[in-house]
This record gives C-alpha cells, sequence and structure tokens, in this order.
C-alpha cells in the first residue's frame, strides 16, 4: 500500500463577517486531507460609536451612527450629510475703469464661514474713443477757419478745434478803363487777388459813347464815326457819289485818292 505523502496547505484568517480555515496538510499524490483545515468561525464586527459630524460649505458630515473598527463597515446611521456651498454675497463691489484710469472687477465672501470665492480683478483702462466733432475747415478772406475738433464718446475730453481768424483781402487794383463808342468803361477799382470780390462797389461806370458821324452841328452827316473810324450804316453819298476809299466818285473824310468816276476828295481831308 502506497503512503500519503504530505504537503502543508496554508490557512485563511476569518473577518468580521467570514469564516476562516486552519492551516493542515493534504496528501501530495490524492488530495486528501491529512490534518488541519478546520472552519474558524467569522469574527464579527468591533462596533465603535461616532458622534454627528455637521457638513461645512466645501465638507460633507454624517448623522450619528457606529462602524466596524477593524474592518470600517457602517453597522448603523452615519447617513451622509451634504456640503452646505457657500453662502456668498458681494463685499466688495468693484470700480468701474474708465477712459484713463484702471478699475476693479466686484469680490465676494461667504457669510457663513468668511471664506473669500471672488477675488477682485484688475480692469485695465478703457481709452477714448474718439468721434469727430467737426471737420477741419480753412480760413478764408472773410470767414473763420478751424482745425478738426474730436470729442470722447465715454468722457468729457475733446482735442483739436483751434480756430484761424480770416485772412483779409489781398487788393489788387484794376486800372481805369475809358469808354468806346460800342463799350462801356469804368474808373480805377479794387478786387481781392485771393477771392475775386470787389472791394470798393466796381468803380464808376463809363457808358459807351455811342459813334459820331456828325462832328460839327448843322454839318452833313459823315460816312464813317469821326472817333473810331466805323462805317455809317445809315449813309447816303450825296448826288450817288462813290466810295472814295476804292477810288470811286466818293466825299469821304478819309480822303482816298480815288482816280475812278467823277470823285471830287483831294486826298488833302483833315
Amino acid at each position: 500500500m502506497t503512503e500519503h505523502v504530505a504537503v502543508a496547505t496554508a490557512g485563511v484568517d476569518p473577518t468580521c463577517t467570514a469564516t476562516g480555515i486552519s492551516a493542515g496538510t493534504k496528501c501530495k499524490n490524492c488530495g486528501k486531507k491529512l490534518s488541519g483545515g478546520e472552519v474558524i468561525p467569522a469574527n464579527g464586527h468591533s462596533p465603535e460609536y461616532l458622534p454627528e459630524i455637521a457638513a461645512t460649505c466645501t465638507a460633507a458630515g454624517h448623522k450619528a451612527g457606529t462602524h466596524c473598527t477593524v474592518c470600517h463597515a457602517v453597522l448603523s446611521g452615519l447617513e451622509t450629510i451634504d456640503a452646505l456651498g457657500h453662502d456668498e454675497y458681494v463685499f466688495f463691489r468693484g470700480i468701474p475703469a474708465t477712459c484713463t484710469e484702471s478699475g476693479r472687477t466686484e469680490a465676494k465672501m461667504c457669510r457663513r464661514c468668511g471664506a473669500t470665492t471672488v477675488e477682485s480683478k484688475d480692469i485695465p483702462a478703457t481709452g477714448h474713443k474718439k468721434v469727430l466733432a467737426m471737420a477741419a475747415k480753412e480760413p478764408t478772406c472773410t470767414e473763420w477757419g478751424n482745425e478738426a475738433s474730436y470729442y470722447c464718446e465715454n468722457c468729457d475730453e475733446t482735442w483739436g478745434g483751434t480756430l484761424y481768424q480770416p485772412t483779409g483781402h489781398k487788393e489788387k487794383i484794376i486800372p481805369e478803363k475809358l469808354a468806346t463808342c460800342t463799350e462801356e468803361g469804368h474808373s480805377d477799382y479794387k478786387v481781392c487777388e485771393t477771392c475775386g470780390a470787389t472791394l470798393d462797389g466796381g468803380g464808376k461806370i463809363y457808358p459807351a459813347t455811342g459813334h459820331n458821324f456828325n462832328d460839327v452841328q448843322g454839318a452833313p452827316v459823315l460816312e464813317y464815326c469821326v472817333n473810331c473810324g466805323a462805317r455809317n450804316p445809315n449813309y447816303v453819298a450825296p448826288n450817288g457819289g462813290g466810295d472814295p476809299t476804292t477810288g470811286g466818285n466818293g466825299t469821304g473824310p478819309f480822303g482816298g485818292n480815288g482816280t475812278g468816276g467823277n470823285g471830287t476828295d483831294s486826298g488833302n481831308n483833315p
């Protein structure tokens, strides 16, 4: 008969709720238990009373109860009390930023625990927002000019707007012009070289003189104006005479030395 070959078997420690097994031996070949291996009863819990812990703003609490000091299992009570959360209020209302100065955001803290829940932070200055108030305008002889002006849409700051006085007229004299038979004349007068304005009413107007076809009262009507030489369109030659400038039978004041016809003008007329 073959003998058993004993080998050791490890034991299992009992827990609060589970049984254990003592160490022992068994046969290496057939697995038969040779010694030990007895069941060890469960230990059972080791209760400990825990008082209630109140919840805080950031940490949960629990109600009173018991737990096991070995396995920490909850045996009774100990229900969780949720964290309360902060009871915030604004303790610093902040300072708005302006165009030129920085500001601060509001800050908050908890009424219950005093913790600062929102920190105040810097707000950069916004800078000016320029808006055109009046476009630039050059001065004229009689009107003021100005530099372009601006204002800030967010504050009372303004820029520019310098005024420029009128430049005044730059005088130029227009010389006298005598009237002719057909055109008006004028006395001398002043104008502005810059803007062309007439400065002294434009001077005195001399009416056109009109043609003079009869230099001496009672003398015959002349064929030509004694002032400008223009021909008289209404002239009728006496006795049907021709045009003295072409050598006809004329008696014109300019005395052409005509050789044709029966002209009586010798060419020596003044």
